[in-house]
């Protein structure tokens, strides 16, 4: 997991220069044109890298140590000091390189700092070329929302390009969809989106000039659910829970976030902040502008991916329905401003505060509630628990989806103190394996637990476990 700072796997180095200051190198300045320098290294045990600051990867050899560093201002150039003699077009670097890290101070708030574990992130997915290689344009003004995007883009360029080539490569396995044609179908939600949610256009605009790539690219990861009409998405075992009253009431909010692990690479913490509206928390796929977290105001939401067929493109697709509750103030608020405009496609949203939760699946044509039990507890995993009149549920993880949501609902029974750390444990089960709770990648299980969150809303703050729960590459906490 990234923000700010950047920690990945590879013997790849590649930096796209514009007006950058290189210290110690005897080619002619790169001023006016983005100019690509491959630094010769030797290959190292863990494998360090750089991906992205402004570009592709290119491989490379011989890296030994490079600190890279983006200047103050948002719009300003990377500055990359190396300690090295210049021997014509060969840099020698002598210090051992542990990791390499990118700063920019100017991106919060709408990142926040992590320190994650440089183990976490290898990917397979391959980088797409950048779409800029002329000398770019001078910077213009923006807006605060093409802003947010810009810096989104900006500073996880590597993640974004990895998560469009991992969609990529999935719709052309599962779809027999080109890429070309996805940007196609993505570009008819355009229009829609400029009438009736022009912000988050402007946001994904800017998203897709910081990353490199095109707003049909960045269109189309954010509306992946809508185009494949549900025949590919994440799973998940998601739980609301309000327990005690008065000063000791609580209102917990979790779940574990499955989906091919190819994908873990390309996840990201991303903080953003909004004039006159709740600052968000979230776990998101690099190029998606709404996923799963919290807020300022106590408001969070989980997802469940639902099979059935059906979509209506006038309607919020799922991923743009996370992000409008993420700017809502309250639970009630966030369910009805999407009910304004109905979700496109099928999925089960989890939505609570610190008065508790509800669960809300839709369908292409309607949406049903699920209120609390008895016990202040919502569950939920992968297929309709209420009836939709004209839609077929295709219950895609038929095998486990009925078995978890059992199961998470025997396990609570048994809870005798309920707080952040005990329901973590709950989402470690492994029953079913591998197609438990806490999912394994392996055999006909196609997918593995990504991250787990559980969220304290009274206290707006979650706790956050990247890979398998029983076995996590990082943990930390994120909120206000």
């Amino acid at each position: 997991m990234r923000n700010i700072h950047v920690y990945l796997q590879s013997t790849e180095l590649l930096f796209y220069l514009k007006s950058w200051h290189v210290h110690g190198i005897s080619h002619p300045p790169p001023c006016r044109h983005r100019w690509p320098i491959v630094i010769p290294a030797i290959a190292l045990p863990r494998r360090p890298l750089l991906r992205g600051c402004d570009g592709p990867v290119h491989p490379a050899r011989n890296v030994t140590s490079v600190q890279v560093q983006h200047s103050a201002g948002l719009h300003s150039p990377l500055v990359v000091r190396v300690a090295f003699p210049a021997t014509g077009n060969q840099l020698i670097l002598e210090a051992r390189i542990t990791y390499i890290q990118t700063f920019h101070p100017s991106l919060q708030p709408p990142f926040s700092k992590l320190h994650p574990s440089p183990q976490c992130y290898t990917s397979t997915a391959p980088a797409l070329p950048t779409r800029q290689t002329h000398p770019p344009s001078p910077p213009h003004p923006r807006s605060n929302l093409s802003q947010i995007g810009h810096a989104h883009g900006r500073a996880a360029a590597s993640l974004v390009h990895g998560t469009i080539a991992f969609y990529a490569a999935l719709f052309a396995q599962t779809a027999k969809l080109t890429w070309a044609q996805v940007r196609s179908t993505a570009l008819e939600f355009e229009t829609v989106m400029r009438k009736k949610w022009p912000a988050y256009l402007e946001e994904m605009t800017g998203l897709a000039e910081g990353a490199g790539v095109e707003v049909a690219d960045v269109i189309a990861i954010n509306v992946r659910t809508e185009i494949n009409f549900g025949l590919f998405s994440d799973g998940c075992t998601a739980l609301s829970w309000r327990t005690g009253e008065g000063e000791g009431e609580q209102s917990l909010l979790a779940q574990n976030w499955d989906w091919m692990e190819e994908q873990r690479a390309n996840l990201l913490y991303l903080t953003i902040t909004q004039a006159s509206k709740p600052s968000i928390s979230m776990i998101t796929e690099a190029g998606l502008i709404g996923k799963i977290g919290l807020n300022s105001a106590g408001v969070g939401v989980c997802l469940n991916a639902i099979r059935a067929k059906g979509m209506d493109p006038t309607r919020l697709p799922c991923h743009l329905g996370l992000r409008m509750v993420l700017e809502s103030a309250s639970r009630d608020e966030a369910v009805a401003s999407l009910e304004k405009y109905g979700i496109a496609s099928a999925c089960h949203m989890l939505i609570a505060d610190g008065t508790g939760g509800v669960g809300v699946e839709w369908s292409y044509v309607d949406v049903q509630k699920l209120g609390m039990n008895g016990n202040g507890q919502v569950f939920h995993s992968n297929h309709y628990l209420l009836p939709h009149a004209g839609v077929k549920d295709t219950n895609w993880l038929s095998q486990d989806s009925g078995f978890r949501v059992e199961r998470i609902e025997e396990i609570c029974k048994g809870m005798r103190k309920v707080d952040v750390e005990s329901v973590a444990g709950l989402f470690k089960d492994e029953k079913n394996y591998p197609a438990a709770i806490c999912r394994k990648q392996e055999g006909d299980c196609q997918s593995a637990t990504l991250f787990n969150i559980v969220m304290d809303l009274r206290n707006k703050r979650a706790k956050v476990a990247v890979g398998r729960p029983v076995e996590p590459v990082e943990t930390f906490e994120l909120g206000f």
